[in-house]
C-alpha cells in the first residue's frame, strides 16, 4: 500500500471505513521488514485510545488527508485485541488476517513495528 516515504502521510492522515466514517487515530505503522513497505496500522480506540486495534493495509488508499481502509467499522471495531508494542509476530498476523478475511502472506513475509507516534521510523 503505502512506502516508507507515505508513513509519515499516514500519521497525518484520518482512518475512515468503507463507508467513509473516520474510525480513530493512528497510533502506529507497522513495516515489512523486507519490502520497507507499510502493512498494518494500529488505530486508537475505546477511552483516551488507550486500545489498539491492528487493521491490514491491504486494499487501502490515501486520498487527500484521509486513509481509506477496505473494511467497515463493524469488522475493525470486532479485531482481536493484540498487544503489538514489540511488533507483530506471525501468529498475530495470522489471527488478524483472519479475522479479516484475508489470505496470509508466506511465512517470510515479516512484519515488524516500525514507527513512534512523531512517525519516526524505527
Amino acid at each position: 500500500m503505502a512506502s516508507k516515504k507515505t508513513v509519515q502521510d499516514l500519521f497525518a492522515a484520518t482512518a475512515v471505513d468503507t463507508d467513509g466514517e473516520k474510525l480513530g487515530v493512528i497510533k502506529e505503522v507497522f513495516l515489512d521488514a523486507e519490502s520497507g513497505d507499510a502493512t498494518f496500522i494500529a488505530l486508537g480506540a475505546g477511552l483516551f485510545n488507550h486500545k489498539s486495534l491492528l487493521v491490514p493495509l491491504r486494499g487501502a488508499h490515501l486520498e487527500d488527508r484521509s486513509l481509506h481502509l477496505a473494511f467497515p467499522k463493524h469488522s475493525i471495531e470486532e479485531a482481536p485485541p493484540l498487544d503489538v508494542s514489540a511488533g507483530v509476530t506471525e501468529e498475530q498476523r495470522t489471527r488478524i488476517f483472519e479475522h479479516y478475511g484475508l489470505t496470509t502472506p508466506p511465512a517470510d513475509d515479516r512484519v515488524t513495528g516500525g514507527s513512534t507516534t512523531n512517525g519516526a521510523l524505527g
